[in-house]
């Protein structure tokens, strides 16, 4: 997330995770493709973590 941050390409971060010897979970190497889903899986579970507020028929409760 960072290097994007930076402004990197999904392309150059590919090519950066690949040249750096980093694999996939699945021991494949990355594409720009599997680098904007992995962003992108990280920015809804980042969107989740901030929502905290749960109403169960009409009972509130939040969490800190």
């Amino acid at each position: 997330m960072e290097m994007s941050q930076k402004g990197c390409s999904d392309k150059e971060i590919s090519i950066y995770l690949n040249a750096s010897g980093i694999k996939t979970p699945r021991n494949k190497i990355y594409t720009p493709s599997l680098v904007w889903g992995t962003r992108k899986k990280l920015r809804l579970r980042e969107e989740r973590k901030g929502n905290t507020h749960f109403e169960i028929n009409s009972l509130s409760i939040f969490f800190k």
